[in-house]
């Protein structure tokens, strides 16, 4: 197959998948809604989301073999090897950001805002146009920025700004890791759940033999997330 021919037949892909998502967000009575909406979809907090997940993961499949197809291998690597996103995702989370916003649903400038959140304002800026490049917060002026649909899960109360805390620090310095542990002689060649990267990772300060699960409902753990 020619990559003409990918391209049309991925596009074909995109297009179907991108019509039953939106299909599945009209099951629930509302059309899905825009990136600039700061209230839930019914289908957000619906308990079965399973068929709208399986169209988003074969859309997304689609759109990433299209832009690799299309873009120089170096362009590709690079960009995968320099995805910070998750760092901006974090200092966002820890210095409540998206709470700081939430009282100023138009938008703040940096220069107010920096001081809520006690980051420099230059850096807060180039921190929050990180994020809006992904649709995660908007530039509704220069320098100003507001919440939107996907800044909203950075609240500290909702469920996904915890979850954020936890895996962009213990699930990046696992990562991190993880060449090393892949050739250590007792960790790297055992599959033994509490032989993971994260333990490996943490064998200096964790008691051996406990899975994740159970460091993570361990008291200490618990206050800390």
């Amino acid at each position: 197959m020619s990559s003409r021919d990918q391209v049309d037949s991925l596009l074909a892909i995109i297009k179907e998948a991108a019509y039953n998502a939106l299909d599945e967000y009209e099951t629930y009575g509302t059309p899905a809604p825009n990136l600039d909406s700061l209230e839930p979809h019914p289908l957000d907090v619906a308990d079965d989301k399973l068929r709208l997940k399986k169209i988003i993961s074969k859309l997304e499949g689609a759109c990433d073999q299209l832009c690799t197809i299309l873009a120089p291998p170096s362009h590709t690597v690079m960009n995968r090897a320099q995805d910070f996103g998750w760092a901006c995702l974090r200092v966002s989370v820890r210095q409540k950001i998206a709470d700081e916003l939430a009282q100023h649903p138009d938008g703040l400038h940096v220069d107010e805002l920096s001081k809520k959140v006690n980051v420099h304002p230059m850096k807060l800026a180039s921190i929050l146009r990180v994020l809006a490049a992904r649709h995660c917060f908007r530039e509704v002026l220069p320098n100003s920025f507001a919440n939107n649909r996907l800044s909203m899960n950075l609240v500290s109360d909702h469920s996904v700004s915890a979850l954020v805390n936890l895996v962009t620090e213990e699930g990046q310095r696992s990562a991190l890791a993880l060449s090393d542990y892949v050739v250590d002689p007792e960790y790297g060649y055992s599959l033994d759940i509490s032989k993971a990267v994260f333990q490996y990772r943490n064998k200096d300060v964790m008691p051996k033999g406990l899975t994740f699960y159970e460091w993570l409902q361990s008291s200490v753990r618990h206050s800390r997330y």
